[in-house]
């Protein structure tokens, strides 16, 4: 793995080395994001209420992890806080343990000065509910 204080390339995938921004270093550790999407992927296949805890795109992204061709001895579980959306009061659902996740609406908000677009335009997934 190479870092350096903005970006490290970590895993690969059928293109080669996969590109992440780093967020955040605390404690020895880094949060870091995938600068581009690994998949396309619907957040929940059934119309309704849903949480992150049992959204689709979480199961993917297990999923992808564990075949992805990561050193998984280098990634860390995390118990994330689910709060409910600040906006709307829609329920966050219950806090979940993930080694790998989708930002919350905080943490995109604390940190989108960090990511680096591809486009002019863009949008996010976040694990936040609404």
């Amino acid at each position: 793995m190479r870092v350096n204080k903005k970006e490290v390339l970590f895993g690969t995938n059928e293109y080669g080395a996969i590109e992440w921004d780093v967020l955040d270093v605390a404690d020895g550790k880094a949060l870091i994001l995938a600068r581009e999407s690994q998949f396309n992927m619907k957040y929940y296949t059934k119309y309704g209420p849903i949480t992150w805890e049992n959204s689709c795109i979480r199961q993917m992204l297990v999923e992808w992890f564990v075949e992805s061709n990561i050193d998984k001895r280098n990634v860390v579980e995390v118990l994330n806080e689910n709060a409910d959306n600040p906006k709307w009061g829609t329920h966050g659902g219950n806090d979940t343990n993930d080694m790998i996740f989708l930002l919350s609406i905080d943490e995109f908000e604390k940190y989108k000065h960090k990511i680096k677009y591809n486009h002019h335009w863009a949008w996010w997934w976040l694990r936040s509910p609404g």
